[in-house]
């Protein structure tokens, strides 16, 4: 009788091993089945459009008609690229007053030993360029800005703001420039200034290419030491 009972017990013991491997190989294959080894779940995220460099549905979260709206004009600014990558743009002031209003940013040097000159706005393509793209950004993002204003030191500014001892190298008015702020679009506003500023960015590169061929030009032209009389 005690046999039986063993017997039955190491029956049931078994039938119950071989129900748990048998669950668990099915677990498996189904893990396998819905997700194959060796690949992980993807991960979709959205990519970010740039334009010309620019991040402008990110600037656009601020936009506003408002120069004097300090805290998103700060944080548009903050968007923007230096125009010259040894710089930064660490103060800036608005004229809110009276019209015409004003907006200036100062820029620095990255270096503490400072630079001992300010950019060449003259001779230097890409620093007018990119100054102008940004300008074109300020006035598209921010409603009644009129007048822009780019100044420069040499050395790193003390913790406050003097100023004078920045020289202004670049001003650039809204008439100057056909965007508009559009709040009521804002996705169509961003696509419109993109396209304006891609535009923009070909146009310069065709003018620049242009002039360098014309002076590759003269260069093959002119004899090796022969000189160009005025």
């Amino acid at each position: 009788m005690m046999a039986n009972k063993h017997n039955a017990l190491k029956k049931i013991l078994m039938i119950a091993a071989f129900g748990g491997a048998a669950a668990l190989l099915w677990g498996a294959l189904f893990v396998w089945a819905a997700e194959p080894l060796g690949k992980s779940p993807v991960q979709v995220e959205e990519s970010t459009v740039l334009y010309a460099g620019y991040d402008l549905e990110r600037i656009a979260e601020d936009m506003t008609p408002f120069v004097g709206d300090n805290s998103k004009v700060s944080r548009i600014v903050s968007g923007l690229p230096s125009p010259d990558p040894r710089f930064m743009q660490r103060y800036m002031a608005i004229a809110s007053s009276e019209q015409p209003y004003g907006l200036t940013l100062f820029y620095e040097p990255l270096d503490s030993a400072g630079y001992g000159e300010v950019p060449d706005s003259l001779r230097d393509g890409e620093f007018v360029e990119q100054s102008r793209n940004n300008a074109i950004v300020l006035f598209a993002m921010i409603g009644n800005v009129d007048r822009l204003t780019f100044a420069y030191r040499s050395t790193v500014a003390p913790d406050e703001l003097i100023p004078s001892d920045y020289e202004p190298l670049l001003e650039y008015n809204r008439s100057d420039f056909p965007i508009e702020l559009n709040l009521a679009d804002k996705q169509n506003h961003v696509e419109q200034l993109g396209q304006y500023l891609e535009q923009e960015q070909s146009d310069t590169a065709a003018v620049v290419s242009a002039i360098q061929g014309a002076e590759e030009a003269v260069e093959l032209a002119v004899p090796d030491g022969a000189a160009i009389r005025e």
